[in-house]
C-alpha cells in the first residue's frame, strides 16, 4: 500500500466507443491481480459511460462529455477559454491518482491525460514518445493481413504480467437485469439454444448491411430451424428494424421480435446472454457478447480485421470478406458486403448453437473466410476453422512470441515458458527472431534480401522498439551459452 496505508488510486482513460471499454477488461482483472490494493477509476467519453458501469473491476466511473469539447472549440474569442475552464472544471478531480494509464491516442486524449493529475503516467502523451504497447500498436496494424497480438493484450501489457488474460468480465447482477427479460418472456417455450440475435445496426457506416440482407439472413435462419430471431439496433436503426420485419415472409414473422431501439445498452448482457448466438457486424456488440454466454458471430468487411477490433473471446467466430483485409479504406464496402452468402452465415450460426465447431472446408465460400477464435501459446488466435482451409492471417503468426517477449519483458509472467509454439514454424521461431535481430543491431534496418514482405513488417515494428529489443537480443544470447554484450564490455 502507500504510506498513509490507503489504496493505490489507478485511472485508465478509454475514450473510445463502448466496445474499446468493453476490451479493457483484461487490463482492469491485471491490475486487480496486483498484490498491492487499488482503487480504479475509468475515465470515458460519457456516451459510453452505460458500458462502464458494466464492467466488474471498476470502483468509479468517471464521465467526460466529449461532444461539449466540440461545442467549446467552436465557441469565439475569450468567451473560449471561460468556456473552456467550465468544461474542464465539470470533470477533473481534486484528488491526484497514483497511477494514470492512457489508453488512446490523438490530441484530445492526450490533453485530457494532462489535465488528469497523477503522480505516474503511462501512455502517449504530447511531447513525449509512445511507450512500448502503443509504439507496437500503431506499427503492427500498418498491414492488416497480419496477425499480431490482440488490442486487448497490448493494453494489458499496462499491468502487472498475467497469463492467461481473462474474457471480459461484467458485474454480479448484470446479466440478470429484470428490465431485459420483458421483451422476451412472450416466448418462454423458445429454448436459449434456439434464439438468435441479429444486430441490423453498425456504429461505422460503412459496417452495415443492407436491409435485404438482413432479412435474407433471419428467413435462413428460421428456416432452418431457429426457434426466434431476436432484432437489436439503437434508436437511429428503428427504420432498418422495421424495413426487416416488413420483408420476411407473413408465415415466419411471428418468431421475430423487434427490439431495435428498445433497449438500453445495460439491459443488453442479460438480453444477449439468453441467446445462443450474436451476429453482427457491429463490433461493440459482439464484444458486449463476449462477455456473456452468447456465441459472438462477427461478419467483417469493409476494412474490418476481427484481431484489430475483434472481440477478445475463446468462442468468437468469424467470417471475413477475403478481399477486405487488403483493402485500404472502407470504400466498397456495399460490394463486400453483397459477398456475404446468408444461407452460409445461417448454417454456421445454427451449427455454432448446437456446440459443433468441426468445421469442413466446405463451409468457407470463395469469397469469405471462416475463422474460430482460439487460445495459443502466445495469446487468442483466429485461425482458419476448417482443417486445410486458408488462414488469411497466418503471416505474422509466427513472430508473436517475440512481439509479447517485447510488451511483457523477456521473462514469461510467473516464470513458465508460455510462448513455446507447436509445428514446425515453433521450431524455427527462436533462429528466425536471433537472425532478424542480428540484422537489424547491426544495421541492416531496412531487412531487404532475402527477407521478404513478413519480416520488413516486423522490422517497422522492432525499429520503434531499441531498447526492448537490446534487451531481447541479450535474453537470446544468454539462452545460447553465448557471451552477452555487457560480458564482452567486462
Amino acid at each position: 500500500m502507500t504510506a498513509n496505508h490507503r489504496p493505490r488510486r489507478i485511472t485508465v482513460v478509454q475514450l473510445a466507443r463502448f466496445g474499446d471499454v468493453i476490451q479493457t477488461s483484461p487490463l482492469l482483472h491485471s491490475l486487480r491481480r496486483s498484490r498491492e490494493p487499488c482503487e480504479i477509476t475509468l475515465v470515458v467519453d460519457a456516451r459510453s459511460a452505460p458500458a462502464a458501469h458494466l464492467l466488474a473491476g471498476v470502483d468509479r466511473v468517471l464521465e467526460i462529455d466529449l461532444e461539449a469539447a466540440a461545442r467549446v472549440a467552436r465557441t469565439p474569442g475569450l468567451q473560449a477559454m471561460q468556456a473552456l475552464r467550465r468544461w474542464v472544471d465539470s470533470w477533473r478531480p481534486e484528488e491526484p491518482a497514483d497511477l494514470l494509464l492512457l489508453l488512446n491516442l490523438g490530441t484530445l486524449p492526450a490533453s485530457i491525460g494532462a489535465l488528469l493529475p497523477a503522480g505516474e503516467v503511462h501512455g502517449p502523451r504530447m511531447g513525449v514518445p509512445l511507450p512500448g504497447p502503443h509504439r507496437l500498436l500503431q506499427a503492427a496494424l500498418r498491414d492488416r493481413l497480419y496477425d499480431p497480438l490482440h488490442l486487448s493484450e497490448i493494453w494489458a501489457a499496462y499491468a502487472p504480467p498475467a497469463w492467461p488474460l481473462r474474457e471480459p468480465e461484467l458485474k454480479r447482477g448484470v446479466l440478470g437485469t429484470r428490465i431485459a427479460l420483458l421483451g422476451l418472456e412472450e416466448s418462454p417455450k423458445v429454448r436459449i439454444d434456439n434464439r438468435f440475435a441479429l444486430n441490423v445496426g453498425a456504429g461505422a457506416a460503412g459496417r452495415r448491411l443492407g436491409e435485404e440482407k438482413l432479412a435474407d439472413l433471419a428467413v435462413a435462419l428460421l428456416r432452418g430451424g431457429a426457434g426466434e430471431v431476436v432484432l437489436l439496433g439503437g434508436r437511429v436503426d428503428r427504420e432498418t428494424g422495421e424495413a426487416v420485419c416488413g420483408a420476411i415472409p407473413a408465415g415466419l414473422r411471428p418468431r421475430v421480435r423487434n427490439l431495435v431501439g428498445k433497449t438500453l445498452l445495460e439491459e443488453l448482457p442479460a438480453l444477449l446472454a439468453r441467446c445462443a448466438v450474436l451476429i453482427s457486424s457491429d463490433t461493440g456488440t459482439l464484444q458486449l457478447a463476449a462477455a456473456t454466454s452468447a456465441i459472438p458471430l462477427g461478419l467483417f468487411f469493409g476494412g474490418a480485421n476481427p484481431h484489430e477490433t475483434g472481440p477478445y473471446s475463446s468462442r468468437a467466430i468469424a467470417l471475413v470478406d477475403r478481399e477486405t483485409l487488403q483493402a485500404a479504406e472502407e470504400d466498397a464496402t456495399e460490394q463486400a458486403a453483397s459477398r456475404f452468402d446468408m444461407e452460409q452465415v445461417a448454417r454456421v450460426a445454427l451449427a455454432a448453437a448446437k456446440g459443433n465447431r468441426d468445421w469442413r472446408t466446405g463451409d468457407e465460400t470463395a469469397s469469405v473466410h471462416l475463422l474460430v477464435a482460439r487460445p495459443g501459446p502466445v495469446g487468442l488466435e483466429y485461425r482458419s476453422a476448417a482443417a486445410g482451409g486458408c488462414d488469411p492471417l497466418a503471416q505474422g503468426r509466427r513472430w508473436r512470441p517475440l512481439l509479447r517477449r517485447l510488451l511483457w519483458g523477456v521473462r514469461p509472467p510467473g516464470g513458465a515458458a508460455p510462448w513455446e509454439m507447436d509445428g514446425r514454424q515453433g521450431e524455427n521461431a527462436g533462429g528466425d527472431e536471433s537472425r532478424v535481430l542480428n540484422r537489424l543491431l547491426t544495421g541492416g534496418k531496412a531487412l531487404a534480401g532475402e527477407f521478404g514482405r513478413e519480416e520488413r513488417w516486423l522490422a517497422g515494428i522492432l525499429n520503434s522498439f531499441p531498447e526492448e529489443v537490446e534487451e531481447v537480443r541479450e535474453w537470446f544470447l544468454a539462452a545460447a551459452g553465448e557471451p552477452t554484450s555487457r560480458e564482452v564490455l567486462a
